[in-house]
């Protein structure tokens, strides 16, 4: 090192240049070695850099061009690749100490900004040139307008009161500016003030946002903003006219009175039908064919009073059918629903045939006391895991049994 020269830097890391076999490295030493740099972990020697990390970390590349690590600014460990000074984001740990640092500087001819890269007299030389070009002015708390301020505009004293304005100053009175601007196109005062209120009240006065304004009031008050037409072809020719256009908004509806015509939204540039708004009734029967229109998919028989199957009318029957009994044995199998009122403890069956597909309903109300039902495990009823319900007195329970097959029931119980 020259002895003119100032340090500048102190680091964490030791850079201890190329490694040789028989040196001893302290930790942190960082050496080069080949293509790259290390430091070291812990103290060591004769360890080859690369061959133990525990001993040696490598902390960068380096370059092709062969020179060593550098501090950067930033404090980062910076190395040369092709040529190119690369930050290798690693923190050198390095702390800058001014103290004692004697910086030789001189100005610049002409004030100039500082810049990125500036070393340190050039930054100094650039500052002192601003600070040597400022004037006493620039350093005083209070400026004196009438003696610090040279080359002072002339300001006209304006008169504070009317007896203070004079003829020869050129003012006019307010009746003389009237005066002279009469009949030139001019208004006067007076004029002007009658114009803006009257303009103010009048109802043609600023039409565009009377208009807009009401819009406003009509969707904050929750009025639609929909047009109705009789036909379409009226819908039509008000879109027709572009005044008309330029009011609609997307998302407006346009209803239509005729019938079996769809209804419409604007969507920004042309009007689109409402979907499902029209339903297709082809395949539903009205009111005024009902009596003569009636027809069994599967046969194409008509169910009129003449030919009415007894298959149907049983269906009916049963299905509409209703019994009241006060014992749950051999339930009868041609209604639908049971209404039962046991007084004392029964077993639950059924009487009759049996047709897949049905629902056979029985409920039961206990009298008196608590009555228990004893219902069937075994035999046709193989899906039912419950052997009895109890029911408290008053209380109501409900049995359902599907037939699967003619010879396959399942029940479901409905406890209290």
């Amino acid at each position: 090192m020259d002895a003119n020269e100032n340090i500048l830097v102190k680091v964490g890391f030791s850079l201890d240049g190329d490694w040789h076999h028989d040196t001893e490295y302290l930790e942190l030493s960082v050496v080069q070695h080949g293509k790259g740099a290390y430091a070291a972990k812990v103290p060591n020697e004769g360890v080859e850099p690369g061959t133990d990390e525990d001993v040696w970390q490598m902390i960068a590349y380096i370059g092709a061009d062969g020179r060593g690590l550098v501090v950067l600014p930033n404090g980062n460990i910076g190395y040369y690749d092709n040529g190119e000074l690369v930050d290798s984001g690693i923190s050198s740990g390095a702390s800058i100490d001014i103290d004692n640092i004697t910086v030789n500087f001189s100005e610049p001819s002409e004030r100039v900004n500082v810049e990125t890269g500036d070393n340190m007299p050039v930054l100094f030389g650039k500052i002192s040139k601003w600070f040597s070009n400022l004037k006493a002015l620039a350093f005083k708390d209070k400026v004196d307008w009438d003696n610090d301020i040279n080359n002072r505009p002339s300001i006209p004293t304006v008169p504070t009161k009317v007896g203070a304005f004079e003829n020869d100053k050129q003012f006019q009175s307010l009746s003389e500016v009237n005066q002279n601007i009469t009949g030139r196109g001019y208004q006067t005062s007076t004029q002007v003030d009658a114009a803006v209120s009257g303009h103010n009240t009048s109802e043609a006065a600023h039409n565009d946002i009377r208009t807009k304004l009401s819009d406003v009031e009509a969707i904050a008050r929750g009025k639609s903003r929909a047009k109705v037409f009789d036909t379409v072809a009226e819908l039509d020719a008000w879109l027709a006219v572009a005044a008309n256009v330029a009011t609609r908004q997307i998302g407006d509806n346009f209803y239509i009175r005729a019938v079996d015509v769809p209804d419409y939204w604007w969507d920004g540039s042309v009007k689109l039908p409402i979907e499902g708004e029209k339903v297709d009734l082809t395949e539903y029967l009205k009111a005024t064919d009902a009596a003569t229109r009636f027809v069994d998919k599967e046969t194409g028989k008509g169910l009129s009073t003449n030919d009415f199957t007894d298959k149907y009318q049983e269906y009916i029957d049963f299905c509409e059918g209703t019994q009241t009994r006060t014992s749950v044995a051999s339930i009868p199998t041609t209604v639908a629903t049971t209404f039962a009122t046991i007084s004392s403890n029964q077993t639950f069956s059924l009487s009759g045939t049996l047709v897949p597909g049905r629902i056979y309903t029985t409920r039961i109300k206990a009298s008196g006391a608590q009555r228990t039902v004893a219902l069937p495990t075994t035999g046709v009823y193989v899906t039912n895991d419950v052997s009895s319900i109890a029911i408290p007195n008053g209380k109501e329970a409900e049995i359902s049994v599907l037939c699967v097959t003619a010879s396959e029931y399942s029940l479901r119980v409905i406890e209290p």
